[in-house]
């Protein structure tokens, strides 16, 4: 499950994640990031402080649009 926050208008923008994460939710977190950097939010965190459990296999896009954000 996802909840975000943009606590100013300065672009930070705050997405929290909670439960067992599968792939796909993993695939959707890398598409949230890199609709996030396409709309020119410069700052982001991602808190997986409640995150119990993740699916290994959806990594691999999380780090490509980790990779993508850097780039912009």
């Amino acid at each position: 499950m996802f909840w975000a926050a943009q606590p100013d208008e300065r672009r930070i923008c705050l997405l929290g994640l909670e439960g067992s994460l599968s792939g796909d939710d993993l695939a959707n977190l890398a598409e949230r990031l890199r609709g996030l950097s396409a709309r020119g939010m410069v700052r982001v965190v991602v808190d997986l402080r409640s995150v119990d459990h993740w699916d290994f296999r959806g990594l691999r896009c999380l780090a490509d649009a980790a990779r993508f954000r850097r780039e912009a």
